[in-house]
């Protein structure tokens, strides 16, 4: 074999690994192979609400407590978005509301016939319904909202979907009241120039908007009756009873009677099972510095991140029967 043979044949093998060594590093968080991270993305929310700041903790204490996976944490325009970049393979893993996830995996609601291939990870926390005013107008009860400008949350948000899911089974519709569709730190700013009358947030408690809109405005917290809440809970069970304590706000000078919907943390089934189940440890064995990162998730535990989630991911349930969380 000739010199020049000899020399083209060691640059096409040199090639040929270099080749085999990027489609090693796959981004998808489908494989890591050769000893390379897997590049991975959840997606959460707008920086004004708590699912950002939940998923900026999550990257925070995975990527150092491990050395196989990178996370990305990506904003979005919150719940449904999350579903569809999750569906498009844009993201590995996303916090959306648990409304969201119960009807995209069961094909109904907002999915009607149409069930998203969503594979659970764990519960993350609650986010009570909390419904902001101004502290002088005459607006003080659910029903009061009629004919004035609400926000309801951007469209398409899980915020949007579980208000108009609720206000509907309470027989309001967007044709009784002037629906805003903006953002939470959108609607604080139109709180404040009085562009609008009432907001509805459903996040993680404190919620940094309602803590700056509390801070320098006078407000008021409106309560759902007994009846309201039962009936809405009746209706669908992932909604449930939840008291926001006298003193959360400034403002708050009451307990607050209202309702909630957890926050979970979803993949896609097609995610790889050691990516999900790194994930998973890697956050319970940093579990204090997670309780520590936000108070909407201070009381998280093993206990509570196991229950009421769509059906896991094989990586999360190797991991929760790992620990005795679940059989």
């Amino acid at each position: 074999m000739t010199t020049k043979k000899v020399a083209g044949l060691f640059i096409s093998l040199m090639v040929i690994f270099a080749m085999i060594g990027c489609s090693g590093n796959s981004s998808s968080g489908n494989s890591n192979a050769g000893g390379n991270k897997s590049n991975v993305t959840i997606t959460t929310g707008g920086t004004g609400g708590t699912l950002y700041p939940i998923g900026a903790s999550i990257t925070k204490i995975v990527n150092g407590g491990q050395d196989t996976i990178k996370v990305t944490n990506q904003a979005s325009g919150g719940s449904v978005e999350n579903v569809t970049l999750l569906q498009n393979g844009d993201a590995e893993f996303a916090v959306i509301g648990g409304d969201v996830a119960v009807n995209g995996y069961e094909g109904t609601d907002i999915y009607k016939d149409d069930p998203q291939k969503l594979s659970g990870v764990f519960v993350a926390y609650d986010q009570p319904l909390t419904i902001v005013t101004h502290a002088d107008t005459d607006i003080n009860s659910i029903q009061d909202i009629k004919g004035k400008k609400v926000v309801v949350g951007q469209p398409g948000s899980g915020n949007e979907v579980k208000s108009k899911q609720m206000l509907e089974i309470l027989d309001i519709t967007y044709d009784d009241f002037k629906p805003q569709f903006i953002s939470f730190s959108e609607a604080v700013d139109a709180l404040k120039d009085n562009h609008v009358d009432v907001a509805m947030f459903w996040a993680g408690s404190p919620n940094a908007s309602i803590m700056d809109l509390a801070t320098t405005e006078d407000i008021k917290f409106i309560s759902l009756s007994n009846e309201e809440r039962e009936l809405v809970s009746g209706t669908h069970a992932y909604y449930v009873d939840y008291t926001l304590p006298s003193g959360l706000y400034e403002g708050m000078d009451e307990d607050v009677t209202t309702l909630s919907v957890n926050a979970q943390i979803v993949t896609s089934p097609e995610v790889n099972e050691d990516v999900v189940y790194t994930f998973v440890k890697t956050i319970f064995e940093n579990v204090e510095e997670f309780n520590a990162s936000h108070d909407a998730v201070k009381d998280f535990s093993l206990e509570t991140a196991s229950r009421n989630t769509i059906p896991l991911h094989p990586g999360a349930e190797k991991y929760f029967k790992e620990v005795g969380a679940i059989e």
